[in-house]
């Protein structure tokens, strides 16, 4: 079913727009238009479009990603005071993220001081005097051990150098060497020839003296590297600061804020201080918003009764027909003078597949893995629906997981009834086909498109020539009298001519000129072309549905097939090649006979009638 639309207009002074969006076009379900393409006026202008909430929204976004809240909160908030709380709430954010960057960082300073100081514990002197020290030049690092080595061997009783050693390993010597200001240039360039890398150690930390022996100032630098450790751990650990109600309230209201100043694009100001905003609305909406702007005085609600374009569709089914507006929408949206054709597809496709796919087990396998998933999307919820329909005709078949034998057929076993089963499915394919032409015809009036409606080839013509070619074919076989075969194949003859010329037919209702067009000739080649074409779709469009009964043939064949495999010599059945055989069924023969009904209602029913030209009616555009 497709709903009623309104066309309308929302008009009033720029002072009262914010208002108007919230309360009206944000909180009502309306299909917004851009009104500066509607009004052709000079006075008339697009409004302003630098949303001033943009860097707000983005602090309002990651504090409730922070939070990860999805708590409802019934709080009216100002917008002026949401600006205030949500500033607050970010700079208190960004505080502890700057303290914690900060501690990080002071750690990592202390860290690198306590493996700098721990080569030399060996020195229990006051290592703080050393910045006391005016006279003497002094240098605190590491050479390699041969070169150390060397040094002892010419240079140890050197009497201006004082070499302190502190440790040793298999490949350094960490050390100390002191001399006089006089030599510090000639002892630093000895010491740089024997690869000594020189070690900067502060006497400060943050303005604290380091002072005491090195195993001292190792212990207070352990002591506050474990301090800001701690501290670091516990920030880290907290949760982020709880929203208040009202912070959650004011993040909500400020994005809300930008989605609402977002929705001016669509809006015009006219005569610099009104504003007006156009869309479409439901009938319902239509009755609900004229209820709510009759008293308010800042916004005046106007309907154009005749509006130059179509209306976008909003599609309104029952919950067993709204799932299958998915397969509608693949191939296309009605137009809005169009039949919705969502429970003519549900009420076929279902039955279809039901058909093909007959079998109680297998069925309910559908329904319950349909019902499980049903909120995955409608895909789901139609499987559900597929899964009951293949059971009923698996009680009509007597099918229950493939054996034939469980429970009664109600109608019929498809592989006993092969010639039957292939009429019946051709029988519901021209049952479809000539109701498929009877939605066409009721398009055509709807949509006053009288031409078609006579001679298109879904039209009465091709209606009625259809019909004629069906009596034919009964009365050819019943042996009926010539006279009413001669009868049927002359009306037959007559509506074949109106559908080849329904072209020019169609421009002499339509009062155009050049009907047939300048080549003749080459106007009858493409009229034969195109009748035989339409002479073959009637034919293949109606052998198509021999599927229907092939499938249902095929289902019955593959399941004889794996209880012909899961028979044991015994005479039972091996129950593991039964569960297999029916899950490779359940989900390749299912698949394929999803498809193949999809098929046949895009191919042969809906390309009778369904032209899916329309526009979707789209709720609070951004």
């Amino acid at each position: 079913m497709i709903e009623k639309m309104y066309f309308i207009n929302l008009i009033g002074y720029m002072k009262n727009i914010d208002y108007v969006i919230e309360n009206y076009i944000s909180k009502f379900n309306i299909h917004l238009e851009y009104a500066i393409s509607k009004i052709k006026n000079k006075d008339v202008h697009n409004l302003d479009l630098s949303n001033p909430y943009d860097e707000l929204a983005k602090k309002s976004a990651d504090i409730l990603k922070i939070n990860d809240t999805n708590e409802k909160v019934d709080l009216i908030i100002s917008s002026a005071d949401a600006i205030k709380i949500i500033n607050n709430a970010q700079k208190f954010n960004e505080e502890k993220s700057q303290r914690l960057n900060d501690l990080e960082s002071e750690y990592k300073n202390v860290i690198d001081l306590i493996q700098k100081f721990s080569h030399f514990k060996e020195f229990d002197f006051n290592y703080h005097l050393l910045s006391m020290f005016k006279f003497v030049h002094y240098k605190f690092g590491f050479m390699p051990l041969n070169n150390y080595k060397q040094y002892e061997a010419f240079l140890k009783n050197e009497k201006d150098i004082l070499l302190l050693e502190s440790e040793i390993d298999k490949n350094y010597m960490w050390c100390a060497y002191f001399t006089y200001n006089s030599s510090a240039k000639r002892v630093d360039d000895i010491f740089t020839s024997f690869n000594f890398e020189p070690i900067e150690l502060p006497f400060y930390l943050n303005q604290t003296k380091l002072s005491g022996s090195v195993n001292e100032i190792l212990n207070g630098l352990n002591k506050k590297a474990a301090n800001l450790k701690t501290e670091i751990t516990i920030i880290k650990s907290q949760d982020e600061k709880k929203l208040s109600k009202r912070e959650i309230a004011a993040a909500k209201k400020i994005l809300r804020a930008k989605d609402d100043f977002e929705t001016r694009k669509f809006g015009a100001l006219i005569y610099k201080d009104f504003f007006i905003f156009t869309g479409w609305v439901s009938e319902r909406i239509y009755k609900a918003l004229e209820d709510k702007t009759r008293n308010d005085e800042s916004v005046v609600l106007v309907r154009e009764d005749n509006p130059k374009e179509s209306p976008p569709v909003l599609l309104k089914n029952n919950s067993f027909f709204k799932p299958f507006e998915f397969l509608v929408k693949m191939y296309g949206i009605p137009s809005y003078y169009e039949i919705d054709p969502t429970p003519f597809l549900a009420i076929t496709y279902t039955v279809l597949f039901g058909l093909m796919f007959g079998d109680v087990g297998q069925g309910l396998i559908l329904f319950l893995a349909g019902l499980l998933f049903r909120k995955k999307g409608p895909l789901f919820q139609i499987m559900s629906t597929l899964g009951v329909s293949s059971m009923i005709f698996g009680m009509l078949y007597g099918s229950v997981f493939g054996f034939e034998n469980l429970i009664p057929a109600v109608w019929i076993k498809p592989a006993d009834n092969i010639n039957f089963i292939l009429f019946f499915a051709i029988a519901a394919g021209i049952f479809l086909i000539l109701m498929s032409m009877i939605f066409n015809l009721i398009n055509c009036i709807k949509t006053h498109n009288f031409a078609d409606f006579l001679f298109g080839s879904n039209g009465l013509s091709g209606f009625i020539f259809y019909v004629c070619i069906l009596l034919l074919c009964v009365f050819i076989f019943t042996q009926k009298s010539l006279v009413w075969i001669y009868l049927v194949l002359a009306v037959a003859i007559l509506n074949l001519l109106l559908i080849a010329f329904a072209e020019p037919l169609k421009k002499i209702l339509r009062k155009e000129k050049d009907a047939i067009g300048s080549n003749i000739f080459l106007f009858l080649f493409e009229t034969i072309i195109e009748l035989f074409e339409n002479l073959l779709s009637y034919f293949t469009n109606t052998i198509s549905f021999v599927r229907v009964g092939a499938f249902a043939l095929s289902h019955a064949g593959m399941m004889s097939v794996v209880m012909l495999l899961s028979k044991t010599e015994a005479g039972s059945y091996n129950w593991f090649i039964v569960f297999l055989g029916n899950i490779i069924v359940i989900a390749l023969e299912g698949l394929i006979v999803g498809i193949q009904v999809l098929r046949l209602e895009f191919y042969e029913m809906f390309g009778r009638f369904f032209r899916g030209n329309g526009r979707e009616y789209i709720i609070n555009q951004k």
